[in-house]
């Protein structure tokens, strides 16, 4: 297999002032553009290049409904998606490549967030990023850094898997998704460090509900959700054992009831909110991340008390300051949850520029 066989595929919606300047650094390459425009000005630009494919749709379709449809018109070893908009740079991509065939990777993800890699964008845009790779992490899976990356290489393997897919998101949340389903079916997922560049010409193709539908997802699809049934569960797991044991010794009746509400929520998150995670299923790595939820649990019950206490001498209102507390120490306990008591362990494959 030849690790030069790929075809670029290129999503544009109103890129008529960016394609000139991007399909000159492209001529060696094959290229397919997907092009949802309102107007044909792009078939006029892709028509001066003889290695271009222009995919005409009739409305915007969406993002990944365009990759897709590059897919389906690719038949090399590997596919190549980056954006229109010179936020990309050319130069990686023969590396990329270069890098999926040594590392045998279905799908390497240009990483703006591993070691080596950069973002030159806004403080803004910079922060919603990490936000929404960092809510990726938790709800899904804790070694990606960079999810929400367009500039990617799939194999073949790959890019045929996703075309028989249904029902796939669009915006930040498709590409998070596609992450999401190569993975869960197996295919192996790497990144390799890039160097991301503001756009130079247009405006950003992200809406505010696409962030909205990003965070649904997350919520739905993702594993927060399942954590929140847990934890509902665990309080009653806790109230029932104190009801049952408060009449004999009310100490030893609470440290019961949270030791064992505690064990039923670890059976819970291992078997069924974090069953996708590769953890190591053998008794010492159960017992681990038993000692380690503990500790957490600890940890995460000093936040509240501290926070509380905090909130109210500086004249919060009692119940307020309490509410305040306990979803601090949510968010806590959920992000050591995801990350620590049953984060994965470095296992993808990481680049060097």
């Amino acid at each position: 297999m030849m690790a030069e066989n790929f075809t670029v595929i290129i999503p544009v919606y109103n890129e008529e002032k960016s394609l000139p300047r991007l399909l000159p650094l492209l001529k060696t390459h094959k290229v397919i553009i997907v092009d949802d425009s309102p107007s044909n000005r792009s078939e006029a630009i892709a028509s001066e290049y003889k290695n271009v494919t222009l995919i005409r749709r009739k409305s915007r379709s969406g993002l990944v409904s365009a990759h897709i449809e590059g897919f389906r018109h690719c038949k090399t070893d590997y596919a190549v998606t980056m954006d229109a908009d010179l936020s990309h740079d050319p130069k990686y991509i023969k590396r990329l490549i270069k890098f999926a065939s040594a590392t045998s990777s279905d799908l390497v993800l240009g990483s703006r967030y591993v070691s080596g890699g950069n973002t030159r964008d806004s403080s803004k845009r910079k922060l919603m990023s990490k936000t929404a790779n960092l809510l990726f992490r938790l709800a899904f899976y804790s070694n990606i850094k960079d999810a929400t990356s367009g500039f990617r290489v799939y194999s073949k393997k790959a890019y045929l898997f996703l075309t028989k897919q249904k029902n796939l998101e669009e915006g930040w949340a498709g590409e998070v998704d596609i992450v999401r389903r190569l993975i869960d079916n197996s295919f192996k997922c790497s990144e390799f460090p890039i160097d991301f560049i503001p756009r130079k010409e247009g405006k950003s193709k992200l809406r505010i509900r696409d962030l909205t539908h990003f965070l649904v997802f997350m919520l739905a699809i993702g594993n927060l959700l399942k954590y929140i049934i847990v934890g509902l569960s665990g309080i009653l797991v806790n109230e029932g054992f104190l009801f049952l044991l408060h009449a004999y010794n009310i100490y030893a009746a609470e440290f019961i009831a949270v030791e064992v509400s505690l064990i039923t929520n670890f059976i819970f998150n291992e078997t069924w909110t974090f069953k996708r995670r590769k953890l190591d299923k053998r008794l010492h790595g159960i017992l681990s991340r038993l000692v380690k939820a503990n500790a957490m649990f600890a940890i995460g019950f000093i936040v509240n008390y501290v926070s509380f206490f905090a909130l109210y001498f500086v004249g919060v209102y009692y119940l307020l300051a309490n509410l305040i507390a306990i979803a601090l120490a949510f968010v806590f306990n959920y992000a050591s949850a995801s990350l620590f008591v049953w984060g994965e362990k470095k296992s993808a494959d990481f680049g060097k520029t």
